[in-house]
């Protein structure tokens, strides 16, 4: 989505550069809305859509809201959805169990604790 914000700019014709802009801007403001909006392509990483995935984590590290974003040995990222109390925080090395749940959430467990997450890469 808003890689068509992008497409615009390739436009010569002002009037028709403007009107792609337009468009741009009124499906972002949708989304929005929505609360759908993305940002990038989509379909850039391949998604997991297995039941279960059982992994190492590779690496872990802090977003600015203070979630885990965790690496997972295939090269999959999961970032942390929820605020968790953990036990131990999860680190390089541990073992991982990702479950796709009855909505479609994914709910990760690593260390004696579980806690929500969607993946991001």
């Amino acid at each position: 989505m808003v890689t068509a914000v992008y497409q615009c700019r390739t436009l010569t014709d002002d009037a028709a550069r403007l009107a792609c802009f337009d468009k741009a801007a009124a499906d972002l403001e949708q989304a929005q809305n929505a609360r759908t909006l993305s940002f990038g392509d989509e379909d850039a990483f391949p998604r997991f859509e297995g039941a279960e995935l059982k992994s190492k984590i590779e690496a872990v590290s802090a977003n600015q809201a203070g979630r885990y974003v965790i690496t997972l040995a295939d090269g999959t990222r999961w970032l942390q959805t929820e605020w968790t109390k953990f036990i131990f925080d999860p680190k390089a090395g541990d073992s991982i169990v990702i479950r796709k749940g009855l909505t479609g959430n994914y709910r990760a467990s690593s260390r004696g604790t579980a806690f929500q997450v969607r993946q991001i890469g």
